[in-house]
């Protein structure tokens, strides 16, 4: 069924979120970032947000397509993914498919607030269809370890994730907080007596191992027709022995998967799930053993 046409109101809101959860409509529109070639580009002393990284002027061009981290913003996957996020929630709101939204690794917990605000807006013309989807957040919620300079920048508490759905007045019973990393908060996640479908998963782990273990936790409860988001890896680029996007395409060949990769920006690519197969579990702990490849930050 097609969706309802939303007021204007609803657009120049959802619009002011998402320029706000980039910080696009800060004051202070600077980036900051970990990457050397940046430093040749310091213009001023940085912000306290990213005391310990370079800071550079603001790029239209690189916030549109995040590829700079936000020295006031509260996500820093930028415009082009937010939209594909609130294209997935209203394609699945639009074709029926049960599920709540799922984000793993929310930094400062503006893509999941983005994403609660689209609910809201869908909720004007689709009442409880959109409302009553529930938006998690999993992240480790400031205890990360290592990232070096970049720690205080990457660790944000859960008090201030939760600080910000106030702000933004998005804080309800619809939004769940589940702390830890995500060899413990998705086994908990699962025991629950009714565990909830997802609609639109989205994972953002930097590692081959977290990815392994979202799949394996998560490819059950994502109903036909459900989205998986990945941010860590490009359709573009050929697929790699080491890294994240290694853990999707290790997952895919030994799952007989038909879903091909659909490119949203740089970085990221996501699936429409077509594919009933069950997990092999039998498989899980062999799979996390591989942990191929290094973060962002050359981790292994």
């Amino acid at each position: 069924m097609p969706l309802p046409a939303r007021s204007p109101f609803a657009e120049r809101w959802l619009a002011l979120v998402e320029h706000s959860v980039t910080g696009a409509s800060a004051w202070d529109t600077s980036e900051c970032h970990p990457e050397p070639e940046h430093r040749s580009r310091v213009t001023r002393p940085a912000p306290h947000t990213c005391s310990t990284l370079n800071t550079a002027p603001y790029s239209s061009g690189r916030r549109e397509i995040g590829r700079d981290w936000p020295a006031h913003g509260f996500t820093m996957i930028g415009h082009a993914r937010l939209r594909n996020i609130r294209a997935q929630l209203e394609r699945v709101c639009e074709d029926g498919v049960r599920g709540d939204f799922v984000e793993l690794g929310v930094w400062r917990g503006g893509a999941s607030l983005y994403a609660r605000a689209v609910l809201e807006a869908l909720s004007e013309t689709l009442g409880d269809r959109a409302r009553k989807r529930r938006v998690h957040l999993f992240d480790a919620f400031g205890t990360l370890g290592g990232y070096g300079p970049a720690r205080n920048y990457l660790a944000v508490p859960l008090r201030e994730v939760k600080a910000t759905f106030r702000k933004f007045d998005l804080m309800s019973d619809a939004v769940r907080f589940h702390p830890g990393l995500f060899n413990e908060s998705l086994p908990r996640f699962g025991r629950q007596a009714r565990p909830p479908p997802i609609a639109v998963l989205r994972i953002d782990g930097n590692f081959y191992e977290s990815y392994t273990t979202a799949l394996y936790h998560l490819w059950d409860r994502v109903p036909l027709g459900g989205a998986i988001i990945f941010d860590d890896f490009a359709a573009a680029v050929p697929a790699s022995t080491t890294g994240p996007r290694a853990a999707w395409e290790d997952f895919k060949r030994e799952h007989a998967l038909r879903e091909e990769l659909r490119p949203v920006d740089w970085t990221s690519s996501y699936v429409i799930k077509r594919t009933g197969t069950r997990v092999a579990w039998e498989r899980y702990d062999a799979a996390r053993r591989r942990k191929r490849g290094k973060d962002l930050f050359g981790r292994a």
